[in-house]
């Protein structure tokens, strides 16, 4: 696996590159000591255009960061994810 910094993240998102940016998501959320970092960054990615963006972002926060994150920042990540389920519920009923 290899190793993103802040920088590389960064670059990625200039790049729109998704793949990596799936990679890196998965590390960072791993590995990444500065939470508070992390969670600002993953907040940013929650209305990213790309749909395997938005669920590897999910998947980090509910698999391995939800007691890491602060009460703030968690309780934003929930009210953003059940905004985005009421749209996709909204548009599978039209």
């Amino acid at each position: 696996m290899p190793v993103y910094t802040k920088e590389t993240f960064a670059r990625l998102l200039e790049l729109d590159n998704v793949d990596e940016l799936v990679k890196a998501i998965n590390y960072f959320s791993q590995f990444e000591l500065d939470i508070d970092w992390l969670g600002n960054q993953l907040l940013k990615l929650t209305n990213y255009p790309n749909e395997n963006i938005r669920n590897q972002n999910a998947n980090s926060v509910w698999n391995f960061l939800t007691h890491q994150l602060d009460g703030e920042t968690l309780h934003s990540f929930i009210e953003i994810l059940k905004m985005i389920m009421i749209v996709m519920y909204k548009d599978m009923l039209r």
